[in-house]
């Protein structure tokens, strides 16, 4: 297939797709239960996330302005930095096993 071809079928596909009445979803995706599992989130911020405002905190008020007034919080295991609202993130995902 020619590469001109190509961009012919895909642009035919996407009006199609665009068009009243007309599906590209297959009869039996409709019989699909959705899915009610864990779902696990994974986050890429290049350049910039600081792990120790999250989930590793320093208790170290050298290091994080919240330190010397506050103890890091914690959820099961797990450690938070206690600022925005990672209390609340940490206490729904805690309530929700």
């Amino acid at each position: 297939m020619k590469r001109r071809d190509f961009v012919k079928l895909l642009g035919a596909a996407g009006a199609a797709g665009a068009l009243p009445g007309v599906s590209l979803r297959s009869a039996s995706a409709a019989e699909v239960e959705p899915f009610e599992g864990m779902v696990l989130v994974t986050l890429v911020a290049n350049g910039g996330w600081d792990h120790s405002s999250l989930c590793d905190p320093r208790e170290n008020p050298a290091i994080n302005h919240w330190a010397d007034t506050m103890p890091a919080g914690t959820a099961g295991n797990l450690r938070y930095a206690p600022f925005a609202e990672n209390a609340e993130f940490f206490d729904n995902a805690d309530s929700t096993h």
